[in-house]
């Protein structure tokens, strides 16, 4: 059979290193012992039609797909299934699915709950450690034309309940804590604690009842 050889060696000094100004095109492996720098604003490229691109402008780090609805799908090796979807972004929808590779909306999380409750959870966690100010949130609003407009909030609370708005002021418009709902309240002292007025048509009641008027 053919003996390899040797074709190529360039060597520089401990603090020295080799510049290129032109194009590296490589039809084996290129296996660096130490960092490859490429300069602000030039791209490390991949694909025979330059499909995918990473580089950075001095400012900001860019990962660009260049060819049309190709998406870019992050894999990962799973208990040795080393090509495990984790994470996808859909080219054709401009939209993130985590455990799904069709998302249906800008954020599609799919998992499985016979897995764990925990692989179909979202968790928003609240690291102060301060008492009283421990609110994680999620905000709904709109944005028409520049103008953002609150229109509705769930926020958790310091005391492990959850308080919901359906207002522009995002107020604490219906509290709900363990072992009671506030209307009008944050701090609601029955089942069903209610600050304001209440209009109804019909009230039913079951055995020993009990209605406290304030």
């Amino acid at each position: 059979g053919s003996t390899m050889a040797e074709r190529l060696r360039l060597m520089t000094s401990a603090a020295g290193g080799i510049t290129v100004t032109g194009t590296i095109v490589a039809t084996g492996n290129i296996l660096p012992s130490e960092d490859v720098r490429i300069l602000d604003g030039k791209a490390a490229r991949f694909g025979t039609g330059n499909d995918f691109s990473i580089y950075n402008d001095g400012s900001n780090t860019y990962l660009r797909n260049s060819t049309s609805n190709q998406d870019i799908i992050f894999l990962v090796n799973d208990d040795g299934a080393a090509n495990t979807e984790a994470m996808r972004i859909d080219a054709s929808t401009n939209s993130v699915g985590i455990g799904t590779n069709a998302p249906a909306s800008k954020l599609h999380i799919s998992g499985n709950s016979d897995t764990s409750d925990e692989d179909v959870m979202l968790i928003i966690e609240d690291v102060d450690g301060s008492a009283g100010s421990r609110i994680p949130a999620i905000v709904f609003r709109s944005n028409t034309g520049g103008t953002v407009t609150n229109q509705a909030r769930i926020r958790g609370t310091d005391t492990q309940g959850i308080v919901m708005s359906g207002s522009a002021t995002l107020g604490d418009d219906l509290v709900v804590q363990a072992g009671g709902v506030g209307i009008g309240t944050t701090s609601p002292a029955h089942k069903l604690d209610v600050d304001g007025s209440i209009g109804t048509r019909q009230v039913r009641h079951s055995i020993r009842p009990s209605l406290n008027l304030d």
